[in-house]
């Protein structure tokens, strides 16, 4: 009876892993929100679609980095993180404009 027990709680937690590992690699695979366009479809931008196109390139890629980097983000804190990094950019871009200086904070 004690060798049942021990093999089918070897087999749940065998499935359990299987489960948590893909349940995992299926959330990292739906993080992309960002659809890839063939060359001709990136000439017939406007240069705002462009541009666009390009900052949320360059979220998903940080983001993306970030969450392997880490433990990982739930899909809320994902989000928000893209959204940190979106308005990052906006800001610097407006620093930029304005010519101002960023003060360094010491981070």
């Amino acid at each position: 009876m004690r060798k049942i027990h021990d093999r089918i709680l070897k087999v749940a937690l065998i499935g359990l892993l299987f489960l948590s590992v893909t349940g995992t690699r299926a959330f990292a695979l739906d993080l992309y929100t960002t659809e890839i366009l063939e060359k001709a479809a990136i000439a017939q931008l406007s240069n705002e679609k462009l541009i666009d196109t390009y900052i949320e390139v360059v979220i998903d890629l940080e983001a993306s980095k970030t969450f392997n980097e880490t433990a990982g983000f739930t899909a809320r804190e994902y989000g928000l993180f893209k959204k940190l990094l979106r308005y990052k950019i906006y800001l610097a871009w407006e620093i930029e404009k304005r010519e101002l200086e960023v003060p360094d904070l010491g981070l």
